[in-house]
């Protein structure tokens, strides 16, 4: 996310597409992406803030490749590259390739905001998030105890409760990243399958954030910590037995 450009326009939308059109032949219009800004005053329970914008803001644009697996999302404050899971055979990219992606992309596009002078990126805020879908498939079986896969959470079962046995659950907690340069959101829900209707479990990481030096220049080595966080939080938050065997972790 970036200070909004005052000056970019639709035709500019439509003319930064013609530059991509190669890799994502086709496009759809969607609302604007409301951002939210963190910030670390010590007041439980709120830890972003949306940004008032005006009424009159651009729609946001998803760039879709031909497999429908890349997505580039652009509006006049904010580009987000994303990967998707179409087939089930589809393979999780690793982060280098998707970081390298997204460094492309947003260099194609600061060049194309300083060639036609609509104004200058100065970053507010980044994000990284990670989606894993958890099934039985991979170590979850509908009716089995959520701390086989997550450890740190667990549901009462006692039948002398009063409540019976949960049906769903949305979990999310938020950890504070050092030098409030950003904060980790853990979230996991109970989800459907959109073909099966399976229950799954999404489990959501995502860091959001900024250096302290808000700089461009700055920028990779905040998702490299960004990244280094979800991979540490994935590995202590799950069932180590459950890496092993279902989702191939080898230390």
């Amino acid at each position: 996310m970036f200070d909004p450009l005052e000056d970019f326009q639709s035709t500019h939308l439509g003319m930064f597409r013609e530059t991509i059109k190669a890799e994502y032949p086709s496009f759809e219009e969607k609302p604007f992406l409301l951002p939210k800004t963190e910030y670390y005053k010590p007041n439980l329970g709120k830890s972003a803030e949306p940004v008032v914008i005006k009424a009159n803001s651009l729609p946001r644009l998803w760039f879709v490749s031909e497999n429908k697996n890349q997505i580039l999302q652009l509006q006049s404050d904010q580009l987000i590259n994303n990967w998707k899971k179409v087939q089930d055979e589809d393979s999780y990219p690793h982060y280098d390739e998707i970081i390298q992606k997204f460094e492309n992309h947003f260099n194609e596009f600061n060049a194309f905001v300083n060639d036609h002078e609509i104004g200058e990126i100065k970053p507010k805020q980044y994000e990284l998030t990670y989606v894993n879908h958890i099934s039985s498939l991979n170590g979850w079986e509908k009716d089995s105890p959520i701390e086989n896969i997550f450890p740190e959470f667990k549901l009462a079962s006692d039948p002398k409760n009063f409540l019976p046995k949960c049906e769903a659950f949305n979990w999310t907690n938020t950890y504070l990243l050092p030098n409030e340069e950003g904060r980790l959101y853990s979230t996991i829900k109970v989800v459907l399958h959109r073909v099966s209707a399976e229950p799954l479990i999404r489990f959501q990481l995502k860091v959001t954030g900024i250096n302290k030096e808000a700089s461009l220049d700055k920028m990779r080595s905040w998702f490299d910590l960004a990244h280094e966080w979800i991979l540490l939080s994935f590995a202590e938050l799950t069932n180590e037995k459950v890496q092993t065997e279902y989702w191939g972790r080898t230390q």
